[in-house]
């Protein structure tokens, strides 16, 4: 078992934070490479939190140049057999500068943004790795998600341990610090990514909405979803 604020290494996610992490990082990296190839031609791109690299290798299939860095030394040695050493990096980016050349045309960080303890100081941190124009994709937990307000402290935003810094990610506080850092929000969603859960109240209620268009159009108007999917242009 992982203890409480440990580090993020293999049991992670081998058991400890997914059930079966290859199949959903399987599913999160065709969703992720088609939103990412829905915004931008291929160009040289960066992930933030690679994982085991699916993301980054299915990217690189479809002709982008592809970067990652991650905190986990499991991660980081799965990722370098897809992507190669030279591409893959193990890396604390809130305690260590980002061993990368730049400019990036493309940043993205998938479920990692929550994690970081203070995470607007990543997004500074990343800026000499910009340049304007560069586009930044971010998909993270939405603290402000109606299941949040209903399940309270059994919401799945905070059954991990590491998501350090998830109370300061809602919308309203994404377009505040990304514009005074200088980035123009292009695209900002929510939408529901928690469809299973052990709680049959939970599982209900999800089970409800999920199958109401309705109810789905409500959630998407007011920012209830539990997940936030960003697109961002550097403006200057």
């Amino acid at each position: 078992m992982c203890p409480a604020g440990g580090p993020i290494q293999g049991n992670y996610f081998q058991g400890w934070n997914y059930f079966d992490y290859e199949t959903q990082a399987l599913g999160d990296a065709l969703f992720i490479s088609q939103w990412i190839r829905d915004w931008t031609a291929p160009c040289k791109i960066l992930e933030i939190g690679c994982g085991s690299g699916l993301a980054l290798k299915r990217l690189e299939e479809m002709g982008f140049e592809s970067y990652g860095v991650d905190i986990a030394d499991w991660a980081v040695h799965e990722a370098k057999k897809k992507m190669g050493s030279e591409r893959i990096h193990l890396c604390d980016i809130e305690k260590e500068p980002l061993p990368f050349q730049a400019p990036f045309d493309a940043i993205f960080l998938s479920a990692v943004f929550e994690h970081f303890h203070k995470p607007y100081e990543v997004i500074k941190k990343l800026l000499p790795l910009t340049r304007k124009g560069t586009l930044i994709f971010i998909r993270t937990a939405n603290p402000k998600s109606l299941t949040r307000q209903l399940f309270k402290q059994n919401w799945e935003g905070y059954f991990d341990y590491s998501h350090y810094g998830i109370e300061q990610v809602f919308p309203s506080e994404l377009r505040k610090q990304f514009s005074d850092l200088g980035w123009k929000i292009m695209s900002l969603d929510t939408d529901s990514i928690w469809t299973c859960n052990g709680d049959e109240v939970a599982a209900a209620f999800r089970d409800f909405y999920s199958g109401d268009a309705r109810f789905r159009l409500f959630i998407k108007e007011f920012e209830l979803g539990d997940f936030i999917s960003l697109v961002a242009r550097r403006t200057v």
